[in-house]
């Protein structure tokens, strides 16, 4: 794709967001190449910034292909070069090809993440944190997991986080804010993409293990600045270290987002994460629901 169309794209991106008020646009270019189909799918934050994956805006693209054109496997091409892929199989249920996950450098760049046929993983024994509780500031290390699982995420558990100060917060802090003050895991992630160690911004996550194959889990965006109600890549990110440290006892792994703590709709919102062959297939139990079109 040319640099002047994404520019247009960039442009209208922003615009279409403020107009609508969204988080994300999603262009795609759908090409038939023999029996297969091939969709070219760029993702931008609502400033008009281009980032690299989006799998809820694929598992959004997904169903409105099945539903429009019924379209039931493709591929997507993003424009770092990467392939993911869908499948509808039986009951509509929507299958997403999330690939594997890498480990990228400290100092991340855009070109560093057409690493194959390796899956490792990051770990920070001494991630900096600074935060406020009250009017007091309080500044320690975490142990965190770093790696890119279409977009780069850090992982953080919680209860290794709880550990730490467990004297200065209470348990509720995975879900509250902390006495007048944002969030944990907001003034974490705003703490954290303001490092030189991610040059290109870092998405963060918060998981809480509830039992052998069930996580709770909240996503703080780059780009966005804040905390998601729900997030395929980070699952993908949470899934995949908790698989390697062999912290689950079945698969799929149950995600259980924010969206599912907060509002009743979604209370029973699960994605649930597949491993095969060392490539992660995700799918939710709620899913995506067309809510305007225009032609």
């Amino acid at each position: 794709m040319s640099n002047t169309l994404k520019k247009i794209l960039k442009h209208n991106s922003a615009n279409l967001a403020n107009r609508y008020k969204v988080e994300n646009i999603i262009y795609i270019k759908v090409v038939e190449n023999g029996h297969s189909i091939i969709t070219q799918i760029l993702f931008f934050e609502s400033d008009g910034i281009e980032f690299l994956f989006c799998g809820n805006g694929v598992l959004c693209t997904s169903s409105y292909l099945f539903s429009k054109y019924k379209v039931r496997a493709a591929n997507y091409i993003t424009s770092s070069s990467s392939v993911f892929s869908f499948e509808i199989k039986k009951a509509h249920k929507i299958y997403i090809n999330m690939g594997r996950t890498f480990l990228p450098s400290l100092n991340y760049m855009r070109d560093e993440i057409k690493i194959e046929n390796k899956i490792c993983y990051g770990a920070i024994k001494e991630l900096p944190i600074n935060i406020n509780i009250g009017v007091t500031a309080y500044s320690f290390t975490v142990p965190a997991f770093y790696l890119l699982a279409g977009e780069p995420h850090l992982v953080i558990f919680e209860s290794m986080l709880m550990n730490i100060i467990n004297k200065k917060i209470s348990d509720n802090a995975f879900y509250e804010a902390l006495i007048g003050n944002p969030s944990l895991l907001y003034q974490i992630g705003i703490e954290l993409n303001k490092q030189r160690w991610f040059l290109q911004g870092v998405n963060v996550n918060l998981a809480k293990i509830v039992n052998e194959n069930t996580v709770q889990y909240n996503s703080f965006e780059r780009g966005l600045y804040k905390e998601t109600l729900a997030c395929s890549t980070g699952a993908t990110a949470i899934a995949s270290v908790i698989s390697e440290l062999g912290l689950i006892q079945s698969y799929p792994i149950h995600l259980q987002p924010k969206v599912a703590r907060q509002h009743r709709e979604y209370q029973k919102l699960e994605l649930l994460l597949n491993n095969k062959d060392g490539m992660w297939w995700l799918e939710t139990t709620h899913p995506p629901r067309l809510v305007w079109t225009h032609a």
